[in-house]
């Protein structure tokens, strides 16, 4: 008998703490969610001693604002799936990666904003960086009030894309 007194207790501890838990879910205010736009075929110059073509194969991306209980912003997220081919424009061979994802972005109080995802990604132009990479892993990224991005942190798996288009 005196064992299930000691059971009982954290039980009905366990229950409180699992109604405010749901009290606090139900109050806060749901995200918005919407498609992303489609990713437009763009050529990117200067990364690669050649053009590439960027060109959505699969675009399922949506985007989500998270609010808090006084209906601010509190972070975005880009989330979905997102399939490009990378076309070499001089030699014509061209390769499909997966750079879905996701990203997170959060206002910060002095005005910047971290954006941050655990990958994949294609970055470009970004300083410590290959010129053109693909980044599997977790990338972090501090964008001032002027839109000047910086490179907090990388850690994973980072491929140079212009030596694999050109090795294709």
């Amino acid at each position: 008998m005196r064992n299930r007194r000691f059971l009982v207790v954290p039980l009905v501890l366990l229950g409180f703490v699992l109604m405010f838990a749901l009290a606090a879910t139900v109050a806060a205010v749901p995200p918005d969610k919407e498609p992303t736009e489609p990713l437009e075929p763009f050529v990117i110059s200067g990364a690669c001693a050649f053009d590439v073509l960027v060109d959505a194969v699969f675009d399922r991306g949506m985007f989500k604002a998270f609010y808090d209980q006084e209906d601010h912003v509190r972070r975005f997220a880009i989330t979905g799936a997102l399939r490009v081919r990378l076309t070499n424009l001089s030699s014509g061979e061209s390769i499909d990666l997966n750079v879905s994802g996701p990203a997170f972005v959060e206002p910060q109080p002095d005005g910047t904003t971290l954006v941050a995802g655990p990958g994949p990604w294609l970055h470009f132009f970004i300083e410590d960086l290959p010129a053109l990479a693909l980044v599997r892993g977790r990338t972090e990224f501090l964008i001032d009030q002027e839109g000047n991005w910086e490179l907090l942190s990388v850690a994973g798996n980072v491929q140079d894309v212009c030596q694999m288009l050109a090795d294709s």
